[in-house]
């Protein structure tokens, strides 16, 4: 089954990380580092005898009972966050419509697709609206045209928040 909805946070964070080849411990999950309009780019795992080592999504496979990676594969975490941004980053930051007003805060990040790494957003509206109508999901692939370092920006065909 590759379509779910797995939060970043309560899902993938804290899972441990196995090596592929041996299947012998290497830490656990600290952070993932996403490219806010696409995806997931990198693993994080960090353990006190093996440091803090990204592993690219591609040499990675989820399971439910943790995380395999490939150790050939291991580097820098900064390598991708010139790409990307570490998911917890992402919470709070603001969703602008395609007219630049605010129509919501991030409040999780949700993997959507093992495979590929496709992931969404779970956005609650701003203000007393938020009360009354529930957090929506933005497609990140689909509907995130831009993003800054505290936003991300939908495209016009994104529907509105009462419709989603």
């Amino acid at each position: 089954m590759t379509r779910m909805r797995l939060s970043l946070d309560s899902g993938v964070r804290r899972k441990p990380v196995y090596l592929a080849n041996t299947r012998r411990p290497f830490g656990h999950v600290d952070d993932v580092i996403i490219d806010p309009k696409f995806g997931v780019l990198a693993i994080v795992s960090q353990d006190s005898r093996s440091g803090t080592w990204a592993f690219p999504y591609t040499h990675t496979q989820i399971a439910n009972d943790g995380i395999t990676v490939v150790e050939e594969e291991k580097q820098s975490p900064r390598r991708f966050l010139r790409e990307g941004r570490f998911y917890q980053d992402m919470l709070g930051a603001k969703v602008l419509g395609p007219d630049r007003e605010i129509i919501g805060r991030i409040k999780d990040v949700e993997l959507v697709n093992v495979q590929t790494g496709d992931v969404a957003y779970r956005v609650s509206p701003p203000g007393l609206r938020g009360l009354w109508s529930g957090a929506f999901s933005v497609n990140a692939a689909t509907e995130v045209i831009a993003h800054s370092f505290d936003s991300i920006i939908l495209g016009p065909k994104t529907p509105a928040p009462g419709v989603a």
